[in-house]
């Protein structure tokens, strides 16, 4: 199947742990879930998308932006600096918005590599907490600033190298000798 033109396929290789045992072990984590599925929140009903945002105001500090107070920064008219801060306000939130379906690959990942129940459920609600992440830059950026930039190709490379590293092999349990991830490998 062809894939569409916005859309890239990454090659991963990390380990899927199926566990048979559906008991509760860890109170702490059972906690968490337990929390996680009670404090959701919905990005579409919690946040007030009536408000009006004007792209070209100052909505971050000029100072934000890398050429302030530079001479080019001097010799632009205020009609120029409006569109450099609707610009640069898009492209860091475009950022933002991909890094975080970045998170959502991770946490994805997470869900099938942990060996726990426990872990599993819980890792679940970080997934849809990146979801949720994801859905509201989204809908800002193109509501509100009605502008999504590319992926910036150092993030990208962050982004395919977290995607598609093994991170969890060798994971071990939080009851064994050591729970921290293994060492970084390519």
């Amino acid at each position: 199947m062809e894939m569409p033109p916005d859309v890239e396929t990454l090659s991963t290789t990390f380990p899927t742990t199926f566990t048979w045992d559906y008991g509760h072990h860890d109170a702490g984590l059972t906690r968490r879930y337990d929390h996680a599925k009670r404090d959701q929140w919905d990005g579409s009903t919690m946040l007030d998308w009536s408000v009006n945002v004007e792209p070209e105001a100052e909505n971050l500090p000029d100072t934000n932006i890398a050429i302030y107070g530079s001479p080019l920064w001097e010799r632009m008219t205020s009609g120029e600096r409006a569109r450099l801060r609707h610009e640069s306000m898009s492209w860091i939130l475009s950022q933002f918005l991909h890094g975080e379906q970045g998170a959502l690959l991770a946490t994805a990942q997470l869900v099938d590599a942990v060996p726990s129940m426990d872990a599993k459920v819980y890792a679940a609600t970080q997934v849809v907490d990146e979801a949720r992440h994801v859905e509201v830059y989204d809908r800002y950026l193109r509501a509100k600033l009605e502008k999504v930039h590319p992926i910036n190709p150092h993030l990208k490379t962050l982004v395919d190298i977290s995607a598609c590293r093994s991170w969890w092999k060798g994971w071990r349990s939080p009851r064994s000798a050591s729970s921290a991830p293994p060492p970084m490998s390519r």
